[in-house]
């Protein structure tokens, strides 16, 4: 017991350190509003001047709203759910999935800056984190399954694409994704 206890107070003393140690080195970041350019103030004594975060300014506060539909596809049965007629006449020319079933139907809305995390149907978690919009109405986003994919990517309103690789059993799960801004 005292080796359990010793053990924990060094993980403890370990993630205190590391904690400290990271607070020290790194720079802090002072935001002026959100019109505005993002200041960095560095606490290195050598730089003591303001440096300019060279990042386009958050301009629209509005929520963006996704939808996402989560299908499973196989190509051992003849079925298409009604909701995914249009989805199997993409995949023809691409793939020869035979059967779409529509697993889950998520709508969320999420703000540029922000994080929506939803769980598929294999128990891994994706995240959504839009970055930012640019002049050319333009969606910067990131897409993130742990261990699996890391993306970032740029989309239109309304204009849907597929993200598909993950398998759910013997199937396979497509994801559909449709921003609107």
């Amino acid at each position: 017991m005292k080796i359990v206890n010793i053990l924990i107070s060094s993980v403890a003393l370990l993630l205190v350190g590391y904690y400290i140690g990271i607070n020290n080195n790194s720079t802090k970041v002072k935001e002026t509003s959100q019109k505005e350019s993002h200041v960095i103030l560095s606490k290195d004594k050598k730089d003591k001047t303001k440096e300019v975060l060279l990042r386009e300014s958050i301009s629209n506060t509005q929520p963006i709203e996704f939808k996402v539909k989560v299908i499973s596809a196989s190509m051992e049965n003849e079925h298409v759910d009604k909701s995914l007629k249009k989805i199997k006449s993409m995949f023809n020319s691409v793939a020869q999935f035979s059967e779409f079933r529509l697993l889950k139907d998520h709508s969320f809305k999420v703000k540029v800056g922000e994080t929506k995390k939803i769980i598929l149907p294999n128990n891994k978690i994706i995240y959504f984190t839009p970055r930012n919009i640019d002049a050319n109405k333009s969606l910067a986003l990131n897409i993130r399954i742990p261990w699996v994919l890391n993306i970032n990517l740029h989309t239109k309103t309304n204009e849907g694409f597929f993200q598909g690789g993950l398998k759910n059993g013997d199937d396979f799960i497509i994801l559909y994704i449709e921003p609107n801004f």
